[in-house]
């Protein structure tokens, strides 16, 4: 996943990019290109519970600034009706 963005990142136009996946890969992804510091800051055992913090359709917001990725958002589900959340 960090390859595909970064290929993206260069010969995209836009400044901000939208990549829908599977949740499993995310939580992978964030602690392969993160620090577990950063990341411990979203959930503190976010290591022990990292395959059951993103729930279907969820929102995770990464930016790129010079180079290294900074995570916004994770798993943010106020956008889906209620009874569709699960966490």
């Amino acid at each position: 996943m960090e390859q595909f963005l970064r290929e993206v990142a260069k010969t995209a136009p836009a400044e901000e990019m939208v990549l829908v996946t599977h949740g499993g890969l995310i939580p992978d992804f964030l602690v392969a290109t993160l620090p577990l510091e950063q990341l411990e800051q979203w959930h503190p055992r976010f290591l022990a519970v990292q395959s059951s913090l993103i729930p279907e359709c969820s929102i995770t917001l990464i930016r790129i600034q010079a180079e290294q990725y900074l995570l916004q958002c994770l798993a943010e589900v106020k956008h889906l009706p209620e009874r569709t959340t699960r966490m």
